[in-house]
């Protein structure tokens, strides 16, 4: 009777410990451990691409949605202008104090007219910031694929001339003396750069 008591305490400290772990599953897998103890914390580069992007799609969001509401105030517009009829009542428009105001609707057509203006203004805005910032980006890798292009060049050409630098020292005579001529001019080298 006391084994089964013993086995049934076991099966609920099992039952305890898995659902702490997340679960029937056991909680995290093993290499998603090992990936989330071994990733850094804080990495500012990586925040800071993050919120690039995020502003990027923010900004492709608002771009989309002035698309979008171009074509049907445009078509607001257009049957506005073809209706005399409603353009000569006058609309009642309740304000803020609670005073009723007469405007014209050709007013207000006006005023939605500015409203278009600007909303394609912003998009020609954003458009050239966008295509600014996009030049700027190409500029910045033109010139480090030029730099690193550059250092290549320095690295091998410097490469190239320690190896000959190295062949020259290593010259021997056929009685297995070393050249003196080619250490000599070396030293002589050295010392016309020191000056």
């Amino acid at each position: 009777m006391k084994v089964f008591e013993g086995s049934k305490k076991k099966k609920m400290k099992d039952k305890k410990s898995r659902q702490r772990l997340g679960g029937i599953g056991g909680g995290l897998t093993l290499p998603a451990f090992v990936n989330a103890k071994s990733r850094p914390r804080f990495n500012p580069a990586e925040i800071r691409k993050r919120r690039e992007q995020f502003e990027d799609a923010k900004k492709i969001r608002k771009y989309r949605k002035l698309l979008k509401s171009l074509p049907q105030q445009e078509q607001r517009n257009n049957m506005e202008e073809s209706s005399d009829v409603e353009a000569k009542i006058p609309i009642q428009v309740v304000s803020n104090d609670n005073t009723i105001q007469q405007k014209n609707p050709s007013d207000l057509v006006k005023k939605e007219r500015r409203v278009l203006t600007k909303r394609s203004n912003i998009l020609e805005v954003l458009r050239k910031d966008y295509l600014k910032k996009k030049e700027e980006e190409d500029r910045l890798k033109a010139e480090r694929m030029e730099a690193l292009k550059l250092k290549e060049e320095q690295r091998v050409k410097a490469f190239q001339e320690r190896k000959n630098l190295k062949s020259k020292m290593f010259k021997r005579t056929k009685s297995g003396q070393p050249l003196m001529k080619h250490r000599l001019q070396h030293v002589l080298e050295c010392i016309q750069q020191s000056q």
